[in-house]
């Protein structure tokens, strides 16, 4: 909603090592991460707003990783929250933290890859090359599909090689 109202933030939320505030598909919420002391190293919460609630502020929620996780991805009603840290995708209820799925993953090349909630009970991975920096070639885009309710994962589609300077991007319809 345009309140015209803001909220400042320090440090500066990070999201996959990017500056980044992510929103719900209505706008209502708006979530990043921080860093749980001023030295930016180490552990990080997650912090929600509710942007419908005048006067609200930025609150921690109960979800905190040890280190950042690689990937991120807010659900479209802001509910709940994946994330891909240390090989494993999981897949945590905002407001209890309770964990809805985990399953291993193998680690990917994190500029390339994504998340991104289809609805409430599919997630799509997309898993570009293996861990590191810097991939010596294109590399094609796996995407994965994750069950939340019975935590299987499938391969549901492969791109050819792709530069590196592409990003994976899906439509809003999700075709």
């Amino acid at each position: 909603p345009e309140s015209g109202r803001f909220s400042r933030l320090f440090p500066a939320p990070r999201w996959n090592g990017q500056e980044t505030v992510h929103f719900s598909a209505d706008g209502r919420w708006a979530a990043w991460l921080e860093p749980l002391d001023l030295s930016g190293a180490g552990a990080v919460v997650l912090v929600r707003l509710d942007r419908n609630r005048p006067g609200a502020r930025p609150v921690p929620t109960r979800l905190t990783f040890a280190v950042p996780p690689s990937l991120v991805a807010l659900s479209p009603d802001g509910r709940r929250l994946a994330a891909v840290e240390r090989g494993r995708l999981t897949v945590e209820e905002i407001d209890s933290a309770r964990l809805l799925a985990a399953v291993p993953v193998e680690l990917a090349y994190p500029w390339q890859s994504r998340l991104l909630f289809e609805d409430g009970g599919h997630l799509l991975y997309f898993r570009t090359g293996t861990a590191g920096w810097r991939p010596r070639s294109p590399l094609g885009i796996d995407v994965i599909e994750l069950d939340v309710a019975t935590g299987r994962t499938e391969v549901i589609g492969r791109t050819p090689p792709v530069e590196d300077s592409s990003l994976p991007e899906v439509s809003p319809d999700g075709s």
